[in-house]
């Protein structure tokens, strides 16, 4: 049912999940970092103006990305979703979100 630590951190890194960013994780004494490659992609936050119809393209590929992710038995209940977490490719045709927390 529920995935184990390495588990969950072989999911990320392999980019397996499509709408999840895959993440390189750096391990420095005690502390966990993530990097992740973003090309291609801008921050929600970063987007000064967007029209109604771009709104309402976001909202439905926000949902296309959770019925991806809920393909896999876990991240959908543990995921923070904000204009930090969340891109958008350039040509406003598929969203992407970063796992910022890696305590599993």
């Amino acid at each position: 049912k529920g995935l184990n630590y390495p588990e969950r951190c072989e999911l990320l890194v392999s980019g397996v999940i499509k709408s999840i960013f895959p993440v390189g994780l750096i391990k420095e004494n005690r502390t966990k970092r993530g990097i992740f490659d973003t090309t291609g992609y801008i921050r929600l936050k970063d987007i000064k103006e967007i029209s109604i119809n771009e709104l309402l393209n976001l909202i439905v590929m926000i949902t296309i990305a959770f019925d991806r992710i809920r393909e896999y038995p876990v991240f959908i209940e543990e995921m923070v979703i904000s204009l930090d977490t969340t891109f958008v490719d350039e040509s406003f045709s598929e969203i992407k979100f970063i796992i910022i927390d890696f305590s599993y």
